[in-house]
């Protein structure tokens, strides 16, 4: 009994509240990122390569992102906005499956996807917080990815991660090069966040149908 108190003793108390994600994620097999959106006024944005990886986008070549085709995924503090709706022209979106939450070995082990999912486009949201203010208000982001932290203003802010089972769609969209780049899907679960750097694993995934 005392070796089985001392085992879920060490489960329990050997993270920090925002860190507990990260301990449940550690053996999922995929592309780890850390991406620092500390910055409140600007996004960070990123598109999904051929190789199936997150590729940074120079902020020079996006001067007008709401018009541009070429970046899928953004990030601003504890936000994350997708190439649609509000935020672009692009077809990008997100899934999040109801009451389902990414463990590693879910993660895994989830390598196709049914073809009659719903992707939510970007719209606006109150997640915002106004530091100046204390209160948090309207902004534009995806409703669905903006569900995976929630911020407890009355603990220090702290950042408390939902673990939500998220899959992403890429936009697709015609190169410079000539070719064209199909839309994609992408299983995705951010299990960090702190001080504006989000942490997430990710992979590419087939849909009905479509699986080699």
């Amino acid at each position: 009994m005392n070796v089985l108190l001392l085992i879920l003793s060490f489960i329990l108390f050997s993270c920090d509240v925002d860190n507990c994600a990260l301990c449940s994620n550690e053996s999922a097999e995929g592309n780890y990122l850390e991406i620092d959106a500390t910055e409140s006024s600007s996004w960070v944005y990123y598109r999904f390569e051929d190789d199936g990886t997150m590729g940074k986008i120079d902020e020079i070549a996006l001067a007008n992102p709401e018009n541009s085709v070429f970046w899928d995924i953004a990030f601003q503090r504890y936000h994350i906005k997708t190439n649609s709706g509000e935020s672009g022209i692009g077809e990008a979106g997100a899934y999040m499956y109801p009451d389902d939450y990414w463990i590693s070995s879910l993660f895994n082990n989830t390598t196709v996807i049914s073809n009659n999912l719903e992707f939510a486009a970007d719209d606006t949201v109150y997640t915002f917080y106004d530091i100046e203010n204390h209160a948090f208000i309207d902004g534009i982001a995806n409703p669905v990815l903006d569900t995976y932290v929630s911020i407890d203003t009355l603990n220090n802010y702290t950042p408390i991660i939902s673990n939500n089972k998220f899959i992403v769609r890429s936009n697709p969209h015609g190169n410079i090069d000539g070719t064209y780049s199909e839309e994609e899907f992408y299983k995705f679960w951010v299990y960090q966040y702190n001080g504006g750097v989000v942490s997430v694993v990710y992979e590419r995934i087939c849909i009905d149908d479509d699986c080699e």
